[in-house]
């Protein structure tokens, strides 16, 4: 392994077996599975979008067909921009027809335009399809609503909600990447009600003057999610049977009404049951401090004891606090004691909690750099809307490597341009990284069947940085390791 790649920055790694996104498309995403033969797309039409009292946007019809299937999705030109860039990052731009650069003038109405534009994706387009380490990423098939066979038991995952206030984005993006991947995604409020997001996160006007809303693509996914049959039928917190979920994912949320989900002793039990089945549970920003405060029942204290894990940081809950108390008053603020404060007292140690890199990066599909997971045993914690996509692909290589270890739960802790999952016990590391700490390398363990050379810092609780562990022996417990995140990468 190498640290600071030189196409990808100090925290970039380079895949060398490209993270899987498998799965049941949607109405968005939904495409056949992984075609056997070549594919053929063709970009017809654009349309002029307006919804609610959102700005209007283009959106470009994608219709593509294999040997058996015929399908479309409909994409942005920002998101097609993210792509390009991706590509760029990745694969350099030798071979592929230009991509359609951005105008600064003129009207989204403008026919001509459009029309210029439109014919510049296609050939692009075309041109990424004949390229096959490009075909052949995750990401680029996500992009394209291919899905992968899935293989086996489809998995089931139990998603809690409360009845409003949630997080629209650490919902919907799990859910959206999720259920792509194949897995069921069963949603579950109090009394089995249809649950309604934070409305200033998904309106046009954000939370203040425009801003700290969710992303546009998230807003996408959350709007897609709404017309999902089991977000539309959920079941009550009542009826939430353990043993029937492969993995648990505990959403975050902030405001006011959160507190039904975070104070439900209901919920505790059955999370707490949950818990005693060592499978994944995955959980981001208040998600984290609602599984906090379960209890073992056995010694009385919380069920992340002994666990490394994050939640929303202090420095985040401060900075959002202080811009908006003025305007919105304590909003931001679920309870007058901050969330790292509270989930460190219920730690063993303070220094378990992992705040990750100071700052806002924000990952997206193409680029995890900003964003941090932290992984101990079967829980993966994140600590805000900006680890969302990070955050859920890593529940599903969890989910993944757990059916690959008959029944046992691998660990892994993601984050960085360009990562791939590492598979071992209670270790934490990232997705699709490559630069690896060779220090204190005295812990290695034997290498997984993917052939992946890493040196590891199995003593990540004290090194914090930039550590990737191999795999560990089931019967061993090896500390978590945590990193700083970037995005995937192609071979």
């Amino acid at each position: 392994c190498q640290r600071g790649h030189p196409r990808q920055g100090r925290y970039a790694k380079r895949v060398k077996r490209p993270y899987r996104l498998v799965g049941k498309g949607d109405r968005s995403m939904g495409g056949p599975d992984r075609p056997s033969a070549p594919l053929h797309l063709h970009v017809p039409a654009t349309a002029l979008i307006q919804e609610d009292e959102s700005d209007p946007y283009i959106v470009y019809t994608i219709n593509l067909e294999d040997d058996s299937h015929k399908w479309n999705v409909q994409r942005r030109y920002s998101q097609f921009h993210a792509l390009n860039d991706w590509v760029n990052q990745t694969f350099g731009q030798a071979g592929l027809a230009p991509f359609p650069g951005k105008t600064f003038w003129g009207d989204k109405a403008d026919h001509h335009l459009t029309e210029q534009r439109r014919l510049g994706l296609e050939q692009y387009l075309c041109s990424l399809v004949r390229h096959p380490r490009i075909l052949h990423t995750p990401q680029f098939r996500f992009f394209l609503g291919i899905k992968a066979p899935v293989q086996g038991r489809q998995k089931r995952v139990l998603a809690p909600l409360p009845d409003n206030d949630f997080d629209p984005t650490e919902s919907a993006v799990p859910w959206k990447i999720l259920t792509h991947e194949g897995c069921e995604v069963i949603f579950a409020t109090e009394l089995g009600g249809k649950p309604q997001a934070d409305p200033l996160l998904v309106r046009k006007e954000g939370v203040l003057w425009g801003q700290l809303g969710a992303e546009p693509e998230a807003k996408q996914f959350y709007r897609e999610m709404q017309e999902d049959r089991n977000f539309n039928n959920p079941i009550s917190w009542e009826q939430i049977e353990p043993s029937d979920y492969d993995a648990v994912i505990l959403t975050g949320g902030h405001a006011p009404k959160m507190k039904q989900y975070l104070e439900s002793e209901i919920l505790r039990q059955k999370l707490r049951e949950f818990w005693a089945l060592n499978r994944t549970v995955g959980a981001i920003c208040h998600g984290a401090l609602c599984l906090a405060r379960v209890t073992d029942e056995l010694t009385g204290k919380s069920v992340l004891y002994e666990k490394q894990t994050t939640g929303l940081p202090k420095f985040m809950e401060q900075a959002a606090y202080i811009a908006t108390g003025w305007k919105l008053g304590s909003y931001y603020r679920t309870y007058p004691e901050y969330l790292q404060d509270e989930m460190m007292s219920l730690l063993h140690n303070r220094e378990q909690f992992k705040t990750g890199p100071m700052g806002l990066g924000k990952g997206t599909l193409f680029d995890d750099s900003g964003a941090f997971v932290v992984i101990d045993g079967n829980y993966i914690s994140a600590r805000w809307p900006g680890d969302a996509y990070l955050y859920a692909q890593t529940i599903v290589a969890q989910l993944q490597a757990q059916e690959d270890s008959d029944g046992s739960v691998p660990h892994e802790h993601y984050s960085g341009k360009g990562k791939e999952p590492i598979r071992h016990k209670h270790v934490h590391h990232d997705l699709h990284r490559d630069d690896t700490n060779d220090n204190d390398n005295d812990n290695d363990r034997d290498h997984d069947n993917t052939n992946r050379n890493n040196h590891g810092n199995n003593n990540a609780t004290s090194h914090p940085a930039t550590t990737q562990a191999p795999v560990a022996p089931q019967d061993e417990h090896v500390p978590a390791a945590y990193l700083p995140a970037a995005a995937l990468a192609a071979p």
